[in-house]
């Protein structure tokens, strides 16, 4: 079966989990392939994703000619059935410019012989596939988030309708989406948790004793992650000498400087800006708790299970974090902490408690962390059930039958 990822853009930046499935489905066997709509323009590019960035196909999508040519076809009434029934769902000017893309990306997946496709975000990318799908009688499903469900995108019901199946991050996002649709379309809703690679996370260094609590925090620098909450808890912590440094940029760094400044400890806190995966995964490994102070934005927007806090806990690295959608799913009693959202003095609160804990107990957290990820955010694993879903219950063939970049291709050709 050939399944083609057809993606909103490629690659991005803080969408690492993308390639991590689709290498974690080749490593099973099976056949993908990567195409986008538009290049991330992302400066940094993560070394593990660049072979799949260099393979990926970036059609240029030419809609106005085709948008035209298909409103003749139906004001003569010469338009498909299938055609027509993807025109009454698109019923509006960003509907049309949907069906006019599908249109136009149609000839290619007919071309790559595709089998299925497969999405990530129910974006209008996903309404897209329902005209696409409609045109080519090629079946689609997509996986839903966070941000993508809960600012209620256009047509969230008739996305889910219309893919063979969604997956989606936890358990409490299947049971949000199974409240939309209701009963008759909730048996096509499975969790498939976005994994890591264990093996590739080895244990990090026990800390040197008697320093400073060292503190990590890494996530784009937006009101969801709540860094602001994590600065004003820094400030409000009594007798804990402690460096907390934050990775990632965007919108908000130059406030949480500013935030840092007012608290007085902006000589403790230091802002790395974006860095490549493996400077990411230094700064974790000489880290002694990972803190992710998550919270529903003003707008909606709002985390699911962060891929930071999942790439912490596989270093054995503690983590604090708050009690928001998916994210107790992934910390568990005795593998992190939680705390409420918006609370900067809990927050301090549970990091004072921690500062007093003794090495074993904190290697022991550690160890709980590791464990679960390996046992329950696995890519392997959850490969093996997105798998499953896009044909049916079918095998996967053997590991590495089709293994690595090039072979994949080769079968396409």
């Amino acid at each position: 079966m050939r399944v083609l990822y057809l993606l909103g853009q490629f690659p991005a930046v803080s969408e690492t989990f993308i390639a991590r499935e689709i290498l974690a489905l080749r490593k099973l066997g099976a056949h993908v392939r990567i195409a986008a709509l538009e290049k991330c323009r992302d400066p940094l590019v993560h070394d593990f994703v660049r072979p799949l960035a260099a393979e990926a196909l970036y059609p240029t999508v030419q809609t106005k000619r085709l948008g035209r040519m298909l409103g003749r076809a139906f004001c003569a009434g010469t338009a498909p059935r299938r055609l027509l029934k993807c025109r009454r769902l698109s019923n509006d000017a960003e509907g049309r410019q949907l069906l006019a893309q599908a249109g136009a990306l149609a000839p290619l997946v007919r071309r790559l012989g595709v089998d299925h496709i497969h999405t990530h975000f129910a974006s209008s990318n996903c309404e897209m596939l329902i005209y696409l799908s409609g045109l080519t009688d090629v079946p689609f499903s997509f996986t839903a988030h966070a941000h993508d469900i809960f600012r209620r995108p256009r047509l969230l019901a008739e996305k889910i309708a219309a893919a063979k199946f969604v997956a989606t991050i936890s358990e409490y996002n299947r049971r949000y989406l199974a409240g939309i649709v209701g009963p008759d379309h909730a048996g096509k809703i499975h969790v498939v948790r976005c994994g890591l690679e264990p093996d590739e996370f080895p244990e990090r260094p026990e800390a040197p004793p008697d320093r400073p609590l060292e503190i990590v925090s890494v996530g784009r620098l937006m009101p969801k992650k709540g860094h602001d909450v994590l600065i004003e808890a820094l400030g409000a912590m009594r007798d804990v000498e402690f460096r907390c440094r934050i990775v990632g940029d965007g919108p908000l760094g130059a406030d949480l400087a500013q935030l840092a400044e007012r608290q007085g400890i902006s000589e403790r806190v230091e802002f790395l800006g974006v860095l490549p995966n493996e400077q990411v995964r230094q700064t974790l490994m000489q880290a002694d708790l990972f803190v992710l102070a998550c919270r529903r934005a003003r707008d909606g927007n709002v985390d699911g299970i962060p891929v930071a806090l999942m790439e912490a806990m596989a270093l054995g690295v503690p983590v604090v974090s708050t009690q928001v959608t998916g994210i107790p799913e992934l910390v568990r009693p005795g593998a992190g902490f939680l705390v409420s959202p918006e609370s900067p003095l809990e927050l301090a609160r549970c990091l004072e408690g921690f500062s007093g804990l003794a090495a074993a107990a904190r290697r022991r957290i550690g160890a709980n962390a590791r464990r679960q990820i390996a046992r329950c955010f696995n890519a392997r694993t959850e490969a093996r059930k997105l798998w499953q879903l896009i044909t049916g219950g079918e095998a996967v063939d053997p590991v590495g039958r089709h293994a690595g970049s090039l072979r994949s291709l080769e079968v396409w050709q």
